[in-house]
């Protein structure tokens, strides 16, 4: 081996060796040379890529080491003690899946031990029948043989005995040897065979008679057609139909009676409930309009069940003899009896959901029963009590019926319908009586309007006019005779203010804008004994309006608006007007109503200019100033409403007898519907025999010329409403607005429901609030988004969208010729003639307890509430109407009668 300290000869060394230290030495040498002489970024380069290669390195055993730490750390972790936890753990979890597989498995197997069970034991039922069945066959086959040899023997002796003159006296002795056998064969016969015999015969004769009078009965589906739906009722309830159609069904197998059994078992079935389901057959297939009211799935399912069970019955009942004993034939007693089973499911899934809607029926006509006595709670005359009297006796009716449905849920399902109809008919209002207001009696307020006593009325008096009747903005624009004629139709009406269009509303703002900013610059200018005054004078006046004279704030305010000492400090400069506008700003918390604490309370917190603040302060004392004019109206409301009808007519024989009006539109709309109610009886009567009889009567004339203002389609022309309704040209807009939305929201409704084939008398408010809720001004509903809502809750099939879109836009464009819009306007036109023309209360109670049955056969389930609104409006605007201007309608018609008459 050579070292480093050594001293070799070169030249000794071999050739191959010495040429290689040569290559080498020169590689080297050459290489340095180029790098350090020639190309220095080649060496940076080589530099570069040594550094990136040493920190790829120092990357990958850095690398390494995590990994080997990661290792050793999962080693660490997985020592035996852990891994022995984790063993614990899954074994644990092991032994929890294998226990709860094992009681998996056990109820399954419990489940389907059951189920075997029962199959056993239905199985040993039918073998027990079958042996049965075989054993009185073979019974009855030895009884024919026996009678069959018996009828041979007595042949053979009758022979016998014929040819006795010319035979033997072997052929004797063997007759003789023979018929004493058949003797001992037969008194061999032990007592149970005889027994057995008897009743097998019984039997035999009974069942033929069960058989027998059943069919005597007559009962067919064709038979049960021809016959009118009461008599067939009446019929079917039967003593002797029901007893002949119970012992027919324990015949067959149908029925089973536990005599004697304190309870039955489940599987038994009522005796006088199964013969009432298996005759209502014959009546749903005789008379499936008057039994089902409807023809959804449930009913047509109920039909097909009902020709299933009739064609089985049938089938047995044909098979019955005196070879099965008059049982029929045990395969097709099986099919009646799974016909049997069906029928009753049907039955009884139909009969649930039509109690279901019955009740929900019962119980909304029992809560609006509940409203109308609510809010006739303080009405006290003879006629009120006597009505509200009918309705409570209707109520413990209908209370009856629907404790017979519900059971023990009555009396909190009643109270919950209860309190949610009145919350929705009567909301919560606000309170809106001024805290600064002293509450007086009746009789110790003074009335805002001229109503004279009865001294007074005799004399035609008027009394003055008081002090609300000069300030018109108290009464908005409102006359003394149109506030009481509003009060008398609505004991709750309250004033508002008026209505203003979109160009008086920017109007009015164009002009406050301009008022304030120029008031803004006349005080910024120092000018304010032309500005200070004026505005203290309107805050003055307004609040002197919510009190009167007698009360200890009037004196209050009158002291701190001086004006002429407000002009004189603010023409010397010395009047802070800062201090008067935050005591008016205290002043109001304590005399405005709770309705009226937030809007205060924001004027309060007001952070822009007083000019801003003031104009919101003049719109907040407008308000307390309603609320003061109606307050005084609540309190006077107790003394106008019962001298509201001869207030109003002494007011109209006034404006007749100074010609500011007329009856000429009056007397026209009562001979038009007069002329109209006349060609009624014409066609009642075409002969004309009884053409005075026939006469309308004048309430019957009124009626229908009331509901020709009230109750149409088209709208309102003002020009031909009777002077006797000027006053309620308004709310005659708003009952044919009403009628409108119902009708056209009703018959869209009910497109929709028929369309899908749905239960029309099953409400569906969520598709009536929609249809309401796309409406527009014209009435129009755009079909396109309510596909889209049915979509979104229903399963809509493309035809089914079509038809729809055709539909709807029919409806909406083409009302007035549109069936379905005219049908459900007739029905909804005929409900309210109807009530209407009622006669006394026992007959209005009787209406109005019919309602919700009445309109959801109508189609119209979904519009109770707003029919049942809009028909007490009508009801209370006709009766006050009718009475209050009497005297003239029953001039106009007694003049017209005698035309009429001498006419006839």
């Amino acid at each position: 081996m050579l070292h480093d300290d050594e001293t070799y000869d070169f030249d000794a060394l071999p050739a191959h060796v010495q040429a290689r230290f040569l290559k080498k030495k020169r590689r080297s040498s050459s290489f340095a040379g180029a790098t350090k002489d020639n190309n220095p970024a080649a060496a940076d380069k080589a530099q570069t890529r040594r550094a990136s290669i040493l920190e790829s390195r120092k990357n990958t055993l850095r690398a390494r080491a995590l990994h080997a730490e990661k290792v050793r750390s999962r080693c660490s972790r997985d020592s035996h003690e852990a891994l022995a936890a984790r063993l614990t753990a899954l074994q644990k979890s092991l032994s929890q899946a294998q226990k709860s597989r094992n009681a998996i498995l056990a109820k399954t197997a419990a489940a389907c031990a059951s189920e075997v069970a029962k199959a056993k034991h239905i199985a040993q039922e039918m073998k027990v029948k079958r042996e049965e069945e075989a054993q009185a066959l073979k019974n009855g086959m030895e009884d024919r043989l026996m009678e069959a040899e018996k009828r041979r023997l007595e042949l053979q002796r009758s022979r016998r005995n014929s040819r006795r003159g010319r035979g033997s006296t072997s052929s004797i002795k063997a007759d003789a040897e023979n018929l004493e056998t058949l003797r001992g064969e037969q008194k061999k016969r032990t007592e149970a065979e005889a027994v057995i015999a008897i009743q097998r015969a019984y039997r035999l004769n009974r069942n033929r008679l069960i058989v027998k009078r059943f069919m005597e009965l007559g009962l067919t589906i064709e038979s049960v057609r021809d016959t009118p739906f009461d008599e067939i009722t009446a019929t079917m309830g039967e003593e002797r139909v029901q007893k002949a159609t119970s012992r027919l069904l324990q015949l067959c197998g149908l029925l089973q009676v536990t005599k004697g059994v304190p309870t039955a078992q489940e599987d038994v079935i009522d005796t006088e409930k199964a013969c009432r389901i298996f005759l209502s057959t014959y009546v749903i297939l005789g008379h499936p309009s008057e039994v089902l009211s409807n023809d959804g799935q449930d009913e047509k399912a109920l039909i097909t069940k009902s020709k299933d069970l009739l064609c089985a019955f049938e089938s047995w009942v044909s098979s019955t003899s005196p070879i099965n004993s008059y049982c029929g034939s045990s395969y097709l007693r099986e099919s009646l009896v799974l016909a049997w089973d069906l029928f009753s499911t049907a039955f009884s899934s139909w009969k649930e959901r039509d109690s279901r809607h019955l009740l929900d029926l019962l119980v909304k006509t029992y809560t609006e029963l509940d409203l109308i006595i609510y809010k006739m709670k303080d009405d006290l005359d003879a006629v009120s009590m006597d009505y509200k009297e009918g309705i409570r006796e209707q109520q413990l009716t209908l209370l009856v019926r629907i404790r017979q449905l519900a059971g023990d849920r009555t009396r909190p399902m009643i109270k919950k319908a209860v309190i949610a109809a009145r919350k929705a008919r009567f909301p919560k209002k606000q309170d809106h009586i001024p805290r600064g207001s002293v509450t007086e009696t009746p009789e110790t307020s003074t009335a805002p309007l001229p109503v004279a006593t009865e001294h007074d009325q005799s004399a035609h008096s008027r009394a003055p006019e008081p002090r609300a009747a000069t300030e018109g903005p108290l009464l908005m624009g409102l006359s003394n005779r149109e506030i009481v004629h509003e009060l008398a139709l609505d004991k709750g009406f309250r004033l508002k203010p008026r209505k203003k269009s979109q160009l008086e509303e920017m109007v009015e703002a164009q002009a406050k804008r301009a008022f304030y900013d120029i008031m803004r610059q006349g005080i910024e200018k120092g000018d304010i004994e032309a500005w200070i005054p004026q505005m203290a004078q309107a805050i003055r006046e307004k609040l002197l309006r919510l009190f009167e004279p007698t009360h200890s704030l009037y004196k209050v305010i009158e002291s701190a608006f001086d004006i002429p000492l407000i002009r004189q400090q603010c023409r010397v400069g010395s009047y802070d007007y800062s201090k008067l506008f935050s005591w008016v700003l205290s002043l109001l918390p304590k005399i405005c109503s709770p309705a009226r604490d937030l809007v205060v309370q924001q004027l309060i917190q007001y952070d822009g200019d007083q000019l801003s603040q003031l104009d919101k302060l003049l719109d907040v004392l407008d308000l307390l100033i309603l609320d003061q004019a109606n307050f005084t109206l609540m309190q006077s409301a107790p003394i106008l409403i019962p001298q509201a009808i001869p207030y109003e007519r002494r007011t109209f024989a006034s404006e007749l007898e100074s010609g500011k009006t007329s009856l000429t539109k009056t007397r026209n709309w009562i001979a038009k519907a007069r002329e109209e109610k006349i060609a009624e009886s014409v066609n009642r009567d075409p002969e004309r025999e009884n053409i005075q009889a026939n006469l309308p009567s004048a309430e019957s004339v009124y009626n229908h010329g009331f509901l020709s203002l009230t109750i149409s389609l088209d709208e309102l022309n003002s020009e031909e409403v009777p002077e006797t309704f000027h006053l309620d040209i308004e709310r005659l807009n708003g009952y044919r607005d009403s009628v409108r939305k119902i009708v056209l929201s009703s018959a869209a409704v009910l497109t929709v429901k028929n369309l899908l084939r749905r239960d029309v008398r099953q409400p569906w408010k969520s598709l009536k609030e929609n249809v309401v809720l796309l409406m527009d001004k014209d009435y129009k509903v755009d079909p396109t988004k309510l596909i889209s809502f049915l979509q979104e809750t229903t399963a809509l099939p493309p035809t089914v969208q079509t038809h729809l879109k055709s539909a709807l836009t029919r409806i909406t464009s083409a009302a007035h010729t549109d069936p379905v819009v005219r049908l459900i306007f007739n029905r909804l036109r005929n409900f309210i003639a109807v009530r209407l023309d009622a006669q006394g209360s026992r007959q209005r109670v009787k209406l109005a307890s019919a309602v919700s049955e009445t309109l959801s056969s109508y189609g119209m389930e979904e519009q109770i509430e707003d029919v049942s609104e809009l028909l007490e409006s009508v009801e209370r605007l006709a009766g006050y109407n009718r009475v209050t201007y009497q005297e003239w309608y029953d001039r106009i018609l007694e003049e017209l009668g005698r035309g009429v008459a001498n006419a006839a």
